[in-house]
């Protein structure tokens, strides 16, 4: 979402093999361009049906691994009025350390510590098992995450 100059070229890899072909930065900042502001058009009109903009006091939050694209925030901010925007990272989770640091994993953090929340408060996780499981599961994808991190 940031402007390319004419000449500037990025390096693709063609579907299918490994060889790379450059491509014209400018034509991907077009395309993708026009899908973020579809995206963040059908985004905003569903906030707006909920509250104005202007009322949203402490902005928009972006998370997912879009959130990670050059220039998304500030685009935001234009389409959203001057709204404040910002990109939505995790707190780091206990045991975990940062891997799940990016705004990636936003919605997997928090749903981890809304069944963490859930647990504690209601107790009905812990009788049933269910959450032990689920975070063992999360530990091991994360665990797994961290050791390739690692080693590349």
């Amino acid at each position: 979402c940031t402007p390319a100059g004419e000449d500037e070229a990025v390096y693709v890899e063609q579907s299918g093999t490994s060889q790379r072909r450059p491509f014209e930065r400018r034509v991907l900042v077009e395309i993708v361009t026009a899908r973020a502001r579809e995206i963040l058009g059908l985004a905003l009109d569903a906030i707006e049906e909920a509250v104005p903009l202007s009322r949203l006091h402490s902005g928009i939050v972006l998370t997912g691994g879009g959130a990670k694209l050059d220039g998304l925030t500030d685009f935001t901010k234009k389409l959203a009025g001057n709204a404040p925007v910002r990109v939505g990272i995790p707190e780091p989770f206990p045991g975990l350390g940062d891997v799940l640091a990016g705004p990636e994993f936003a919605t997997s953090a928090g749903l981890l510590r809304f069944g963490v929340r859930l647990r504690d408060q209601e107790g009905v996780a812990a009788e049933t098992g269910d959450l032990r499981k689920l975070f063992k599961s999360f530990s091991s994808i994360f665990s797994a995450k961290a050791e390739r991190t690692e080693t590349n």
